[in-house]
């Protein structure tokens, strides 16, 4: 499969309890689609502040394994807190 050089990369799909969250690669940066169970999409191409605005719950449950745009640079000792 070959991927175009502006087509958006997805990074992963979350299954969480009542949620789906795809993860994609944009060029402005990483963008959240947020789907029921069911696919009914209810927040398409939001980016993380809108995404911790809209989910709270959800953005507190995924932050601690976002990865950082410097590599380990820039990360930080996660406690699991």
């Amino acid at each position: 499969m070959l991927i175009q050089v502006n087509e958006p990369i997805g990074i992963t799909r979350l299954q969480m309890r009542d949620k789906v969250v795809l993860i994609k690669n944009e060029s402005d940066g990483i963008k959240y689609s947020i789907k029921s169970q069911d696919g009914e999409v209810l927040s398409g191409n939001i980016n993380e502040a809108e995404l911790a605005s809209k989910y709270p719950d959800l953005y507190q449950t995924i932050r601690p394994a976002l990865a950082s745009p410097n590599g380990a640079a820039d990360m930080g000792i996660w406690a699991g807190m």
